[in-house]
């Protein structure tokens, strides 16, 4: 057989066709095929063999015998979307793209009997669905369900060489080598599913990329709660009011609408796809953005991830970078609302109220077992002094309490306060509290009655308190975290209020959270031991991470938010470039 289209390179020998098939692997893989005569009794393996050092088999032989060679340039049509044939292809040298919606340069035109000679123009409507390389298959469907070819496939090298067998003649080897048929139809399998999930990737972007023509830009909010849609939808009516300000003046300009959508469900793989046609992603603290759903989340178009939140710990930012993903968070959206919390907490615990609330509402009105202590004069260890543990420390000193400070990057207001606070000590004023940096945790751990966590879940602070820091704390130390459940090893927590060395734990955050806060589980068993296990204590006070839910706060969040979004969308500011970046 010949080609019936020109060739661009001369037609290779029987052995080198031979040595092409050879390599490719969908052709050596050869499962089991069942017997009349097999009967063994151990169970076959359904994986397929490869052969690596045996013989070429004979179909590889038959197979090189009766195909054609084809050569075709670059953007010039192999297979066109919509059409039929009754052949065959490989790929054998250099690589070939599928396209959904490309176009013949001239339909009109007459072609060879092949349509080789037909070159494919550049359509804004194309969408490229994957490159296929030497051993890859084309017409798989065509050949064996008969329809039309569901894309159009262009050479994509300069020179792209085709082997082409006819339907006639492959049926002859399928018949005359059934393990040649099996290690195809399941190579068609394993592709079939490879191109769906491509295909629905792709759709999803090219409904990102066609909202961007319209000039519609979607952000997906996921784990949305409905105490926070309406400041949310404030914010969000504020910034369309602004876009059509901006519109107004200049009529050419790109973005005319900002569009959300809301989701009650967390980020996870199997909930990415939600995100189709979004730009923008908005997630809080308990999503799942690792780097698996990041890439998910860019095949489908998405370029940025806004977090409502401080902590950054749920998103992969390994991933952002090499995806080229922005994400910004809100570093501080009411400061004081987490650290009033933090004394909440405290003095709730301290002075039992939990407890009394309780009784009194049974008509116990026993003050056996209430006594707390005075918080003043006490000395109060604060793990982190950013914008929230410098408010929780003002705050103490307000109650008398002595603090002790330690943060790797120490603050510069704060550090400001302590050159004021000794200078009135030295002064002579009376009753002041001491307020000092420390340089080793250890110190701040052993002189600390109450002891509020303030810093960010990092693989170096992970599980800080733990068995070991505990021993060296006061007995009878009060702990508070309203920051990252991680920081805390749960269960050296426990171990520590069975033997009275914690005196009390107030505790907004859980290090495994996610299955329980934000829901309400009041119908369900908890499953989670370690949880269980300390909700049983009364010295134990657990909040739902609710430390930041003021409405001073949700109105930071959606703010916040929005203008790490405006300064994407408008400002074009990507990455680093981001007031309030986490990108590496």
């Amino acid at each position: 057989m010949t080609s019936l289209t020109p060739s661009y390179s001369a037609p290779s020998s029987l052995s080198e066709r031979i040595s092409v098939l050879s390599s490719i692997p969908v052709l050596l893989a050869q499962p089991h095929v069942p017997t009349e005569s097999n009967n063994s009794t151990q169970p076959q393996s359904t994986r397929p063999s490869v052969v690596s050092s045996s013989p070429v088999p004979d179909y590889i032989n038959a197979m090189a015998a009766v195909i054609d060679e084809v050569s075709v340039k670059k953007r010039h049509a192999i297979i066109r979307e919509g059409a039929t044939d009754q052949f065959l292809y490989i790929i054998a040298k250099g690589e070939a793209a599928v396209f959904k919606g490309a176009t013949p340069k001239n339909e009109s035109a007459s072609e060879e009997e092949d349509g080789f000679s037909s070159s494919v123009s550049q359509s804004e409507h194309e969408v490229k669905l994957l490159t296929l390389r030497r051993g890859d298959f084309l017409g798989l469907g065509n050949m064996l369900e008969g329809k039309p070819h569901s894309a159009t496939v262009v050479g994509e090298s300069e020179v792209t060489t085709i082997y082409r067998i006819s339907h006639a003649d492959m049926y002859k080897l399928f018949n005359q080598y059934p393990a040649m048929a099996l290690s195809i139809c399941r190579y068609m399998t394993e592709e079939l599913r490879t191109f769906r999930t491509k295909l629905a990737d792709l759709a999803d972007a090219h409904d990102a990329a066609t909202n961007e023509r319209l000039g519609v830009v979607r952000m997906t909010v996921y784990d949305s709660k409905e105490y926070e849609r309406t400041v949310f939808d404030n914010a969000i009516e504020r910034f369309n009011a602004e876009l059509q300000a901006i519109k107004h003046k200049d009529p050419n300009a790109p973005i005319a609408k900002f569009e959300v959508q809301y989701f009650p469900v967390k980020l996870t793989m199997q909930t990415a796809a939600l995100a189709a046609g979004s730009k923008i992603v908005c997630i809080f603290v308990n999503d799942n953005a690792n780097g698996e759903v990041v890439a998910k989340l860019s095949s489908m178009g998405v370029q940025m991830v806004a977090l409502r939140c401080a902590g950054f710990n749920q998103l992969d930012l390994k991933a952002c970078q090499a995806l080229n993903i922005s994400a910004a968070r809100v570093p501080a959206y009411s400061p004081y609302a987490v650290a009033e919390h933090c004394v909440a907490l405290l003095q709730t615990l301290n002075r039992h109220v939990h407890i009394a609330y309780n009784r009194v509402k049974t008509g116990n009105f026993s003050l056996s077992n209430l006594v707390g202590k005075d918080l003043h004069g006490k000395t109060v260890g604060v793990i982190g002094t950013g914008k929230i543990g410098l408010c929780f420390v003002k705050i103490m000193v307000g109650f008398g309490c002595n603090i002790l400070c330690y943060d790797v990057y120490r603050n510069k207001e704060l550090e400001a306060i302590i050159i004021g606070n000794d200078a009135a000590i030295k002064a002579g004023a009376k009753d002041m509290p001491t307020i000092r940096y420390v340089d080793d945790l250890d110190e701040l751990y052993t002189k600390s009655q109450v002891i509020s966590i303030h810093c960010p879940l990092m693989p170096t602070t992970k599980h800080m308190i733990n068995k070991e820091t505990i021993a060296k704390m006061p007995r009878g130390v009060i702990l508070i975290n309203t920051s990252r459940g991680g920081l805390i090893n749960t269960v050296d927590l426990i171990g520590g209020l069975k033997t009275g060395q914690i005196g009390g734990a107030g505790l907004d955050v859980y290090e495994d959270e996610s299955d329980y806060f934000f829901q309400d589980k009041s119908a369900d068993i908890i499953s989670d031991d370690v949880l269980a296990r300390l909700m049983t204590f009364n010295n134990v006070l657990i909040t739902s991470h609710q430390a930041f839910l003021t409405e001073e706060a949700l109105r930071a969040i959606a703010d916040t938010t929005i203008f790490n979004v405006k300064e994407f969308v408008l400002e074009q500011k990507v990455l680093k470039e981001l007031t309030n970046t986490v990108n590496l």
